[in-house]
């Protein structure tokens, strides 16, 4: 099917106004929202065409001991472990010392 016009230019308005989001708000997202929303990116580009994504959704009671534990390790270990491209020793390395 040909590219109307007005497809194409809400594909460069999609582009244009793109950003990136570091926050997120408490509000839940409901399930099948989050299904569609993997169907849709699971169609999108991926850097270098390194395939396949892998992605894991969490919720409930199991995120919320994530996110504790997660807390938990930087208030322990300091942020710093945690950031990419940081040379960092393994964890029994940081549990004996």
């Amino acid at each position: 099917m040909p590219e109307t016009s007005d497809s194409a230019a809400a594909v460069d308005e999609a582009i244009n106004t793109r950003q990136s989001v570091r926050a997120s708000l408490p509000t839940p997202v409901d399930r099948a929202t989050v299904e569609t929303l993997l169907k849709l990116s699971a169609r999108s580009a991926s850097g270098s065409n390194i395939q396949p994504w892998r992605v894991r959704v969490i919720a409930g009671d199991i995120k919320e001991r994530l996110t504790k534990a997660i807390f938990e390790a930087v208030a322990r270990d300091g942020f710093e472990h945690y950031q990419r491209g940081c040379a960092t020793t393994s964890s029994s390395a940081r549990r004996s010392a």
